[in-house]
């Protein structure tokens, strides 16, 4: 059985300016090695479909999501 690596995928969406939003996102970018890098300025209604090919149609989802003002370390237990 070949090794297998843990990883993680993140969505974000920054609506402000593209400079703070690269700021902002920078720590995101710098902690750990990167696999894929997607992250950059596109129209909100792109975002809202980034997911769609990845769920065929009919196929009835629900998805709760909330707002963070910070990744604190009780934030990423609980996503742990």
């Amino acid at each position: 059985m070949p090794d297998r690596t843990p990883v993680a995928g993140m969505v974000v969406c920054y609506t402000g300016p593209i400079e703070e939003g690269e700021r902002l996102l920078r720590p995101l970018k710098t902690f750990a090695p990167i696999l894929m890098d997607t992250i950059g300025p596109m129209a909100y209604t792109s975002v809202q479909r980034l997911v769609d090919d990845f769920y065929p149609k009919g196929l009835q989802n629900y998805w709760k999501s909330s707002f963070l003002g910070e990744i604190s370390n009780g934030a990423i237990d609980t996503i742990l």
